[in-house]
């Protein structure tokens, strides 16, 4: 996904379009919402991180970056 190469370029900005076109176009993308997600804790914007890493463990709550989310979250 070219937008977690923007995020790992640090051009941040860019790499949220991308992420959130994806997203847009693929509601059911896990990986989309776990990549906003870090790139939104990355800028700071907190509300945003928490609302895809909920939007994540939704879409995958068994897959093995899960038990990090929760912990990020406050969750158990």
């Amino acid at each position: 996904m070219l937008g977690l190469t923007l995020r790992d370029l640090r051009r941040h900005e860019e790499s949220i379009f991308q992420l959130s076109q994806v997203a847009a176009a693929q509601p059911a993308n896990a990986d989309a919402h776990l990549a906003l997600g870090l790139v939104y804790q990355q800028v700071g914007n907190r509300s945003l991180a928490r609302k895809n890493f909920e939007r994540y463990l939704e879409l995958a709550p068994q897959s093995p970056e899960a038990p990090k989310i929760r912990q990020l979250l406050g969750r158990p």
